[in-house]
This record gives C-alpha cells, sequence and structure tokens, in this order.
C-alpha cells in the first residue's frame, strides 16, 4: 500500500509554504553568523582578577636577588673586595673637605711622601698644654671631649690656629670605670644615641669628625656603630676607630654605611716621658714610611707636645709630611 505524507494538522495548506521558507531563511542566517565568528579574530576579554606577569628582566632580577641570599658558594664566584677597599671607594663618594680650614698646599696633598696625622685625645679639662699646642706650625687634630668647663674654648683657638678639631666622643668600655657624663652606652636606644651626639656636636664647635674615647664595648657591638655611623654619615663627618679594641666591627660598620674611617697605628705616649714618646713617633714615622701614611693618637700633654716639637724639623728634612686628619683620610680614600 503507498505511504501517505504526514499533514500538519491544525495550520492550512497556504500558510505551510510560507513557514518552510523562513525556516530556511533564519537557519541560514545563523549558519552565516557562527561562520563569521569561527574565522574573525577574537578580541580580548577583561581579566576577572589581577594576575601579576613576570618579564624576562623581572624574572632575572628575582633570579639574581635569590641567589644572593642563598649559602651555597657560586660556581665561579668573583673575588670580593676587603673591608678597606669598600671603605676607602664609599669615603671617596661621599667625604667632603672640612670647610673654613686652610687647605694643605696643592704640593703636599699631591706628593707620594710619607703622611702622618697626628690626633691629640682629652682636651677639655683644662688649658694647660694650649699654648704649646698653639705654637706648633704643622697641623694637628685635637679631640676633644664634650660638656667640659674648656671644651668650647680649646675648640675655637685650635680651630683659629688652622688645627683640626673633632669630638672625642665617650663611649662604653669592657672594664667597670667611671664615665663621662653623655657616654654611649650599648643598651642605649637609637634615639637617644642621636640625642647625645647632637648635644656633643653642638658643644664643640668646628669638629670635621668624631673619635671614641674609651668605648672597647661600643666598638664591637654592630647595632650601636650602625646608629652612631650612620649619624655621622648624614652629617659628612668621618670616624677615628682609636681601636681600644682589636674587633673589626668598626671597619665593617664603616663599609656598609659608607662613611669615612680610619684606624689608629700607634699610640704615642702611653709611657709619658719625653724620650718614650719620641721613641714612639719615630715608630709612627716608620709605620708612614712603609705604609705610606699613619695616624698616631696622644695626649693633651705638655711633654707630649714638646717630643713633637723636637722631632717636627728633620721629619720635614726627610720628606715626611704631617697634615691634618681629614686630609690623609681623603689621601687615603682617593689613593693619591
Amino acid at each position: 500500500m503507498a505511504r501517505r505524507s504526514r499533514k500538519f494538522k491544525g495550520i492550512p495548506d497556504k500558510w505551510r509554504k510560507w513557514i518552510f521558507a523562513l525556516l530556511f531563511l533564519a537557519g541560514g542566517l545563523i549558519l552565516g553568523i557562527q561562520v563569521g565568528n569561527w574565522t574573525a579574530p577574537k578580541k580580548a576579554q577583561p581579566h576577572t582578577k589581577a594576575i601579576a606577569f613576570k618579564t624576562p628582566a623581572a624574572a632575572q632580577k628575582k633570579a639574581v636577588s635569590t641567589k644572593s641570599t642563598s649559602t651555597k658558594p657560586a660556581a665561579t664566584a668573583i673575588k670580593k673586595p676587603s673591608a678597606a677597599q669598600i671603605v676607602r671607594e664609599k669615603a671617596a663618594e661621599r667625604y667632603d673637605a672640612p670647610a673654613n680650614i686652610p687647605a694643605l698646599p696643592a704640593r703636599a696633598r699631591a706628593s707620594s711622601a710619607p703622611k702622618v696625622a697626628i690626633v691629640l685625645d682629652d682636651w677639655g679639662y683644662n688649658l694647660k698644654a694650649l699654648n704649646a699646642v698653639l705654637q706648633v706650625r704643622e697641623p694637628l687634630t685635637l679631640a676633644v671631649l664634650p660638656n667640659l668647663p674648656y671644651s668650647a674654648e680649646v675648640a675655637r683657638k685650635a680651630h683659629a690656629a688652622g688645627h683640626e678639631i673633632i669630638l672625642h666622643m665617650p663611649m662604653e668600655p669592657l672594664n667597670d670605670v667611671p664615665l663621662e657624663e653623655g657616654t654611649i652606652l650599648t643598651s642605649m636606644t637609637p634615639a637617644e644615641i642621636r640625642s647625645l651626639l647632637s648635644d656633643a656636636l653642638a658643644a664643640v664647635p668646628h669638629a670635621r669628625g668624631v673619635n671614641n674615647h674609651m668605648g672597647s664595648k661600643v666598638t664591637q657591638d654592630r647595632g650601636t656603630l650602625d646608629v652612631v655611623m650612620r649619624e655621622l654619615a648624614a652629617r659628612k663627618l668621618f670616624f677615628l676607630n682609636s681601636m681600644t679594641s682589636g674587633s673589626a666591627a668598626g671597619r665593617e660598620t664603616a663599609g656598609d654605611v659608607g662613611i669615612a674611617y680610619a684606624e689608629r697605628d700607634i699610640f704615642i705616649d702611653n709611657e709619658r716621658t719625653e724620650e718614650a714618646v719620641i721613641a714612639k713617633l719615630q715608630e709612627l714615622k716608620a709605620a708612614a714610611v712603609r705604609q705610606g701614611s699613619a695616624i698616631g693618637i696622644g695626649h693633651d700633654e705638655p711633654v707630649t707636645l714638646r717630643a713633637i716639637q723636637k722631632v717636627l724639623p728633620s721629619w720635614k728634612a726627610e720628606g715626611i709630611e704631617v697634615i691634618r686628619l681629614s686630609d690623609l683620610i681623603r689621601h687615603y680614600s682617593e689613593g693619591s
């Protein structure tokens, strides 16, 4: 029996053609839109959350940072500069020449002659050696204690005579001994240390640097030294380590902070007779000849000044230059 075609019930025959035609057109339209989406370039869609992408440079930077914190040695390690080299380089960048102090002749600064800086500690208690130091024609460096009856007077008069002034800052020793007013202690907060330094510098006019009075405990303490040296660096002052202890903490901290820095070579008047001081001065001269420069520390004693006056003429004849501590530090930093 022949099959009969189905008919859509309820729809008149005359509308069926139009319905089929509309369905055919709609299908074609949908198919065309889809083909366009397949072939057209897609637009970037916004991120729904922040995502950080590392560029090659950023990744390399992170790798270098991570490597620097690793405790494993590099396969091809580059030789690091010594602490002394770091100090010299950073001092050369940061150090400013002292203001209002007569400059040494250009010949003296540029020459290769052995150079000596003589620092005399403990000024301010009295004036017993002031006239003697004012008679010295070569530049000396006077380390003046703060808050003493004659601190300001010594600083002003010696500066006017052409000598250099530094602050002789009291610092905590290892031994249990009486302490000066305003001594820096390792137990102090950074704010307390900075306040004491500020007051001490205000009490000593013309100070161009600082060295430690006692201080065998402080000069071994990296935390206290860091506060001291950062304050001095901010003021563009140098630090002379009197080396009352053999610790390298001062040298290392100075390298980290980038402050102009030096260390004492010889104490010249631990034995206070003229003959003994002259003998130590000859040791100082020998160190300068051997090293190119040397720093000696003595005290505000008339016997020390007499010994210095006696050796200076022979030193000058031998080509030994006595210069301010700041000039020696600059000479050492610049490698001139």
